[in-house]
């Protein structure tokens, strides 16, 4: 844990806890715990209890890259409080004047709140263990999703970012902008889903869609019409929409333009807190 008057900066994600299948059959539970679930309604009321179950037993982590190991600091839910390091290695010189390696083990501290209507994973930052918060995300997303698939239940985490930064890049790009694909992704926290002005909800009991995809593409030599009035992106308070900018150019130039990795794959998340 930090010491004290330590500062950490902290990146934020959400997750989601969805239904793998809408024909959920309590003989397809081994826990006893939840051989009540007879209905997909009764799996996504409890689908915060079982995540709850399965963060109190941690697994142990896999990490392809690396050898990695985590120590539960804090378990009193819905707060769950993990650390998590992995194995680097340090060149040092020594007095003879011959350098030799030694392995370190930095590590990053997780912070998971598993209230139904919050769902955010914080992951400090120490580019000594880890080249990002994303990768640390990716990690847990794997190995708890693992777990979870035993109880029909999925586990989806994606970025947290501010609603500003969406409309800064659209005015800073303003006229520019040709192609744009979101990531629409099916919510389960009541907060989310009523605000929303296309129902992703009504469209996940249908078609079991977790993740749709709308691009929208400008007319040859115009530019896409992007502002806060537009009912969808504008006026939805908790909108789970990701952008993907994959086509900004002057509207006066065709084909794509080649962009910087920051640029050319600019993603954010449209979660706003109200």
């Amino acid at each position: 844990m930090p010491s004290e008057n330590q500062v950490i900066h902290f990146e934020l994600f959400r997750y989601q806890l969805l239904p793998l299948t809408r024909n959920v059959q309590r003989e397809m539970f081994q826990d006893e715990r939840f051989l009540a679930i007879n209905t997909v309604e009764e799996l996504k009321a409890r689908k915060n209890e079982i995540f709850g179950h399965v963060l109190e037993d941690f697994p142990s982590l896999q990490y392809r890259q690396a050898e990695i190991n985590h120590k539960v600091d804090v378990e009193s839910p819905p707060w769950f409080v993990v650390e998590i390091n992995t194995q680097k290695s340090l060149k040092r010189e020594k007095p003879d004047f011959k350098q030799e390696r030694i392995d370190t083990w930095p590590h990053v501290i997780a912070i998971i709140n598993n209230k139904p209507d919050v769902q955010i994973i914080a992951v400090s930052r120490n580019i000594r263990a880890f080249s990002s918060g994303a990768v640390v995300a990716k990690i847990l997303q794997e190995n708890l999703g693992r777990i979870l698939q035993r109880y029909l239940l999925s586990f989806q985490v994606d970025a947290l970012f501010e609603k500003s930064e969406f409309w800064h890049l659209v005015e800073e790009y303003k006229n520019r902008i040709i192609s744009v694909n979101f990531e629409l992704i099916s919510p389960n926290m009541a907060n989310i889903s009523k605000g929303l002005e296309l129902d992703l909800a009504r469209l996940n009991a249908d078609t079991n869609s977790h993740r749709t995809d709308l691009r929208l593409n400008s007319l040859e030599g115009s530019a896409l019409e992007i502002n806060q009035r537009n009912p969808l992106l504008g006026t939805s308070k908790n909108l789970p929409i990701s952008a993907i900018y994959d086509k900004i150019q002057p509207v006066e130039y065709y084909g794509v333009c080649r962009m910087t990795p920051r640029k050319s794959a600019i993603k954010t998340d449209l979660f706003a807190a109200d």
